[in-house]
């Protein structure tokens, strides 16, 4: 069934909190190599490695983890099958809907900070015309009917059963 947990019960709790904690930068193992950037996470070792730690991992159940404008994504097809990805903002790419793990940061930022300093001089930022924001960090969602705009996000204001979430 998808949306629920198929994880062992003692690792049903961990392996959220574990994957949202995880860095995904280069490999310390194999910084000398080339293509050694961590981009797969273990749901059984509750770890991320690289291409080149994938051995030791072949039988255990694995997220690959990849970049969308400079943040870090999973597909939404994978996820689903551990996750309710449900009221978060999904996005295309390479033909794939994809889920960011954490809130996204954009130019726009920087935009809406100025934009709040010249309200602050009399001048008015205009509201987006489409769409609606993340419950808990208030970013744009394209979709009204979505909630949140990532995992964190989701998992942050909704009463999701996991421990020690960042």
């Amino acid at each position: 069934m998808m949306g629920q947990n198929r994880l062992p019960e003692e690792k049903k709790r961990y392996w959220l909190s574990a994957l949202l904690k995880c860095s995904f930068g280069s490999c310390e193992y194999h910084k000398d190599i080339k293509f050694s950037e961590k981009n797969v996470f273990c749901l059984d070792c509750l770890d991320g490695f690289c291409r080149h730690c994938k051995e030791p991992h072949s039988l255990h159940r694995r997220l690959k983890i990849y970049k969308y404008s400079y943040q870090d994504v999973v597909r939404h097809s994978e996820l689903q099958n551990y996750f309710d990805c449900s009221s978060i903002q999904t996005y295309v790419s390479n033909n794939e809907k994809i889920v960011h793990l954490r809130p996204r940061t954009s130019p726009k930022e920087f935009k809406l900070r100025k934009s709040e300093s010249n309200a602050k001089e009399g001048r008015k930022a205009t509201p987006p015309k489409w769409g609606g924001a993340c419950e808990e960090c208030g970013k744009h969602l394209q979709d009204l009917h979505n909630r949140f705009c990532s995992i964190l996000c989701k998992v942050s204001l909704t009463a999701y059963p996991i421990s020690n979430v960042l």
